[in-house]
């Protein structure tokens, strides 16, 4: 009896050891340095789609709007600094880094996307973005591949 409960708990023990955490890593660069978390938080709601890793000093927040997030048939998505008006075809990506929060320029550029693994995958070649408050003086180069979790 002892013998097929420890046997089980072996078993039980080497199957959790298989689990591991399934999410997929986000990588982004700035000025050359890299990060990288697979600890990125998706909220999907009605009209709002929100990717964004804040668990760490150096973060991303990628939204945009509209009710259909089907990135099988979307391949690119315009980024602008705000979107106040909610346009469904333009979304924002911001990036924290060193305590600052830093966003593109007022003209606009491509986000790409396809998907990986069955999730949408956001690639933004290198691309210049400037500190909210102080854009002439201080600005980073800042590419990313951001993957759904």
């Amino acid at each position: 009896m002892n013998r097929i409960i420890i046997t089980t708990a072996i078993i039980a023990l080497l199957a959790s050891c298989g689990k591991k955490n399934k999410k997929q890593y986000s990588y982004w660069k700035v000025n050359g340095v890299e990060y990288s978390s697979n600890n990125v938080d998706l909220s999907i709601g009605r009209f709002v789609y929100v990717l964004q890793e804040t668990n760490s000093n150096n973060w991303f927040i990628l939204t945009f709007y509209g009710g259909d997030f089907d990135f099988q048939n979307t391949n690119k998505i315009l980024l602008n600094r705000n979107n106040p008006n909610q346009t469904p075809t333009k979304g924002t990506l911001s990036f924290y880094v060193n305590n600052k929060y830093y966003g593109i320029d007022n003209d606009t550029t491509i986000l790409h996307i396809s998907t990986q693994n069955g999730k949408a995958r956001f690639s933004l070649a290198p691309r210049w973005y400037s500190h909210y408050e102080n854009g002439i003086k201080d600005s980073v180069l800042i590419e990313a591949i951001l993957n759904e979790p």
